[in-house]
């Protein structure tokens, strides 16, 4: 995990990588509805929350204005958006969103006090 980073995550590049961590993280006690997957590709992020059995930020789980905004916005504010609604503030989101759009994908622990290993490395 990152120093400055306020809430754990990882990145990974391997679709199956991102998996098995779900599911490590899973076995170690953490709440399904807490481990979020985002990507830049919405349907890769899908396929990999229904694989992983994850949470992925979706409409429903931002404020309305979040999701109202996101109808103009480009993918890559619409990403800072969802980055900022589970807890980055806009520099971190900033900097996440950029290796999303390099292809990685993230798996964010929505709650601080979750006791886990993130590196925030990719693998």
């Amino acid at each position: 995990m990152s120093e400055n980073v306020s809430l754990p995550y990882q990145e990974f590049y391997h679709d199956d990588d991102v998996i098995a961590k779900v599911k490590e993280l899973k076995e170690h006690g953490v709440n399904e509805e807490d481990i979020f997957i985002l990507s830049h590709d919405p349907e890769r992020t899908e396929a990999l929350a229904v694989n992983a059995q994850a949470n992925h930020m979706f409409e429903g789980q931002q404020p309305f204005w979040t999701t109202f905004k996101n109808i103009f916005r480009n993918r890559r504010d619409e990403l800072q958006g969802k980055l900022e609604t589970l807890g980055f503030d806009g520099g971190e989101a900033d900097q996440l969103e950029e290796k999303l759009n390099e292809g990685n994908v993230l798996i964010v622990i929505s709650d601080k006090e979750a006791n886990v290993s993130m590196s925030g490395n990719i693998t």
